[in-house]
Order: structure tokens, then C-alpha cells, then sequence
């Protein structure tokens, strides 16, 4: 990577990586600031995470692999499928 990506460069890095995004905005909600959805698809599978800025600032975990959940971020987890 040649530089920190951040809010300015976030769109030209991803489309040099091939990756699709989706921004979409909503006026009428306010208890988020923002929310972010990332899914990774490949020969192993499939997994998705959803994340969401609170409108005081909190970060939260509000979603993995369509199981809701909501957790403050943390450096590690361990996530299990369901049997």
C-alpha cells in the first residue's frame, strides 16, 4: 500500500483492489453517524461483518454473517458457526 487509506482515498483504493462500494445515506435515521458493511467472498466461502458508528461517537459490531449482535470492537474474537 502506498500510502494510509483514509476517508479522501478510500474509493481510488478499493477500485484499484477490485473492490465494490456501496455508499448509501439515509437523513431520517440519527441514532447512527454511520454504518459499515463488508463482505468477503472466496473458494473457502462466504462471511460478512456490519459495523456501525453511533450518533455519540460509539462503535459498535451490529452484525456477523447475518447473526445480529452488538459488541464494541475488539482485537480478537472467536465466532463459531451454529451446527
Amino acid at each position: 500500500m502506498r500510502e494510509r487509506v483514509n476517508y479522501v482515498n478510500a474509493s481510488i483504493e478499493a477500485k484499484e483492489r477490485g473492490i465494490r462500494v456501496i455508499e448509501t445515506r439515509d437523513a431520517s435515521v440519527r441514532d447512527y453517524a454511520g454504518s459499515l458493511h463488508l463482505e468477503a467472498k472466496g473458494s473457502l466461502g462466504e462471511h460478512s461483518v456490519t459495523g456501525a458508528l453511533l450518533g455519540d461517537g460509539e462503535i459498535r459490531l451490529t452484525d456477523v454473517d447475518e447473526f445480529p449482535i452488538n459488541v464494541p470492537p475488539h482485537s480478537a474474537y472467536a465466532v463459531y458457526p451454529a451446527p
